[in-house]
């Protein structure tokens, strides 16, 4: 079975041991450890700290990792992609995948969910251009042990003014696990930068169905101080995929969105790593114990060690995560 953690119960599995292997504890990964002798990786435009991420892991359970990219002699077809795919996972017990098409938006998607459908070796995504959903695992993990579950949690997903222009499949993610997880999850982004439609329009309806809600909201961040956490990113405009040069002039118009000590209140906070000081937030907000970012790639390793637990839990029948 292919998930795309849209399963609240295995989000809350994946969540929980987790928690555990915080803890210093490894025993559900270590007793599944006899089906993993090698794990392959195939990264494709990959987003920073991924190939690295897994090989992390990887050393923690003592498995070699392969790592593997797509032909650079050719461009390759959606198809020929797949087959690359196939060659790669053929030999390994668990394939690491990342695929950024920065060409066509949604494509890395597309062809990840395909080949999910086809192949018979265990997968977990690492992120594609709509859903990392790995990532954004790694920033709702801290706010889990610091806060327990995260039903009824206000959660603020702000657009802030800087200039790396990051995909929004990372916010995109957050927005949709929120959700599931029935979080009351308010969007706070200029026009000019939305969210893509699709996932505002799935995040509302699965909010419905978990006790949730989600809010779109186009003014800066100034009111926000009654939220449980803020996660605050500087994306780029999906409107200007293929145009990215544009999103600068765009971003000129929004420059007082910031988040400031006095508009976060008594909230947590997390952006992006590498964190860049005074331009997102405050530095003192960055400086505080609000700020759970220094512990988002530390939190990454645990997800994704759980991810590969769950995988392989004869408890889910389930022989992807993307």
């Amino acid at each position: 079975m292919i998930n795309s953690y849209s399963d609240p119960d295995i989000l809350k599995r994946i969540l929980g041991v987790a928690k555990s292997i915080r803890n210093r504890s490894l025993p559900e990964i270590l007793r599944n450890r006899q089906n993993i002798k090698n794990v392959h990786s195939l990264l494709y435009n990959p987003a920073p700290y991924e190939l690295q991420l897994a090989q992390s892991v990887c050393s923690l359970l003592s498995i070699g990792l392969g790592e593997f990219g797509l032909p650079t002699l050719f461009t390759p077809s959606a198809d020929e992609i797949i087959m690359e795919f196939n060659l790669v996972a053929r030999a390994c017990d668990l394939l690491l995948s990342s695929f950024y098409d920065q060409s066509k938006l949604g494509n890395g998607r597309s062809i990840t969910l395909k080949f999910a459908e086809r192949t018979s070796t265990p997968l977990i995504s690492l992120g594609d251009e709509i859903h990392s959903f790995q990532s954004a695992l790694g920033y709702l993990f801290p706010i889990f042990q610091r806060l327990g579950e995260l039903q009824n949690r206000d959660i603020v997903i702000s657009w802030a003014f800087d200039n790396r222009f990051s995909l929004p499949s990372v916010p995109q993610s957050l927005l949709l696990l929120g959700s599931i997880l029935g979080s009351n999850v308010q969007v706070r982004a200029p026009h000019d930068f939305p969210l893509l439609r699709r996932v505002v329009r799935d995040s509302k309806e699965v909010a419905k169905e978990s006790g949730g809600s989600v809010e779109i909201i186009h003014t800066p961040p100034d009111d926000i101080q009654q939220a449980d956490v803020v996660f605050a990113f500087n994306w780029c405009s999906l409107n200007e995929f293929i145009r990215p040069e544009r999103n600068a002039e765009l971003a000129k118009s929004y420059r007082d969105w910031h988040i400031s000590q006095e508009a976060l209140g008594r909230a947590l906070f997390m952006t992006e790593p590498p964190v860049r000081t005074g331009i997102i937030a405050d530095r003192s907000i960055i400086d505080s114990p609000s700020n759970l970012t220094p512990n988002w790639l530390e939190s990454r390793i645990h997800i994704l060690l759980a991810s590969i637990a769950t995988l392989f839990d004869s408890d889910f029948s389930i022989n992807a995560l993307v």
